[in-house]
C-alpha cells in the first residue's frame, strides 16, 4: 500500500530485496539466480534496467549479497544494522536526487551505470533498512502457507497480510484447509441429536 509512511520508493527497493531473497532455494526451493539474466529479470521485475549487461561475476555477487540481506531481514534490528551497513558500503550506496524513464523524483542509491549487482544491492540494502528504520520490521515475515517458505513484505494498512500476494499461496492454504474439514466429517460418526 502506497499510503504507508515508509512510501512508494521505499516499498520498490523493499520489493526487490524480498525478490532477491526469495531468489535462494531455502526460500522459493529452487536457485532462481542462475544465469545473467536472471539478474537483469530481478531488475525488469521491477520496471528497472541497468545500464551494463549483467555478468556471472554479478551472478556470483548478487548470491553473496542474497545471502547476507537473508541474514538481516530475519535478525535482530542490531546484527541486521551491521549487516545492512557492509552491504550498503561495498554496493557504493549514494543516495542521490533523480527523475528518469517516467518516474517522479525520487532517491536513487546506486551509482548510474555501475554493475547490475551494486544497483540491485544498494537498492535492497536501502529497502530493508527503511524497514528497520520505520519500525516496519514486523511487515517482513515468512508467507504462513504449509507448502511456501518465500519472505513477504505486508504493504496493507493494518499489517495483516498472511500469505504472498498473488503467487495463490492463500488459494492453496484455503483449499488444504476445505479438504481437511471435508476428510474430517467424512471420519466422524454421525450424531444422534
Amino acid at each position: 500500500m502506497d499510503d504507508h509512511p515508509i512510501g512508494h520508493y521505499s516499498w520498490w527497493t523493499a520489493d526487490l530485496a524480498v525478490q532477491l531473497i526469495n531468489s535462494a532455494p531455502e526460500f522459493g526451493r529452487a536457485e532462481l539466480l542462475t544465469e545473467p539474466a536472471d539478474v537483469d529479470a530481478l531488475l525488469a521485475a521491477q520496471g528497472a534496467r541497468s545500464s551494463r549487461v549483467a555478468t556471472e561475476h554479478d551472478v556470483l555477487a548478487l548470491r553473496s549479497v542474497r545471502s547476507r540481506l537473508a541474514i538481516a531481514a530475519t535478525t535482530n534490528r542490531e546484527q541486521a544494522a551491521a549487516l545492512l551497513n557492509d552491504v550498503a558500503a561495498d554496493a557504493g550506496a549514494t543516495p542521490r536526487m533523480t527523475c528518469h524513464d517516467g518516474h517522479d523524483w525520487h532517491i536513487d542509491h546506486h551509482i548510474p551505470g555501475d554493475w547490475p549487482w551494486r544497483h540491485i544491492a544498494a537498492e535492497s540494502t536501502v529497502g530493508l533498512m527503511g524497514l528497520l528504520l520505520d519500525d516496519s520490521r514486523g511487515r517482513l515475515r515468512i508467507c504462513e502457507a504449509d507448502d511456501c517458505h518465500r519472505l513477504l513484505a505486508d504493504r496493507t494498512k493494518n499489517g495483516s497480510t498472511r500469505f504472498c500476494p498473488g503467487l495463490g499461496c492463500a488459494n492453496r492454504e484455503r483449499v488444504r484447509r476445505y479438504r481437511a474439514r471435508k476428510a474430517a466429517d467424512v471420519e466422524a460418526p454421525p450424531t444422534m441429536k
